[in-house]
């Protein structure tokens, strides 16, 4: 399985969270890096296959954009599931670390705003922000995070320099 699992709103800022997923799979290789649109092939049954990628990930990264807050509480004023806040609220229930990174200059959102299953939960964690114009920047700092908590480390971090992968 997959040990970093991105989580992200579809009706939020799903560009912003391909090119994080994009960054993420250059430095831990695109097996390491579960991103549902990569990840799921045709034929699989998705809920089984988000279920299982994400109990086997050792950290998720919460793709926050701009409409994300208003998303998740329109969404949970409807009857039917919320995957992505069924995927936070999994992960956290397993003790999965959770690490909110906010993009395209996203408000940190209010506590009271958040849903319940979130608010005792989420805002205990360091959020983090990836910058337009530092872009590089950021990533390595998220990177560096992801290796320091899950032990996780690139595919080719120890292959001397001559070596070429094919």
């Amino acid at each position: 399985g997959a040990g970093v699992f991105v989580s992200y709103r579809k009706d939020d800022d799903p560009g912003w969270a391909g090119r994080v997923r994009d960054s993420l799979a250059h430095h831990f290789g695109d097996d390491n890096v579960f991103f549902d649109v990569n990840s799921i092939r045709a034929g699989q049954r998705w809920e089984m296959r988000l279920d299982s990628a994400l109990i086997q990930s050792q950290s998720v990264i919460l793709i926050v954009g701009p409409r994300w807050l208003r998303c998740i509480q329109e969404r949970t004023a409807r009857p039917e599931i919320d995957y992505h806040l069924r995927e936070l609220t999994m992960a956290l229930d397993r003790g999965i670390p959770v690490n909110p990174v906010r993009v395209h200059s996203a408000a940190m959102p209010d506590l009271a705003d958040l849903p319940e299953e979130l608010r005792a939960r989420l805002p205990a964690v360091q959020w983090m922000e990836v910058y337009e114009d530092l872009f590089a920047a950021s990533m390595q700092r998220i990177i560096a995070d992801i290796e320091h908590s899950t032990g996780l480390i690139s595919p080719t971090a120890y292959l001397p320099d001559h070596v070429v992968l094919s």
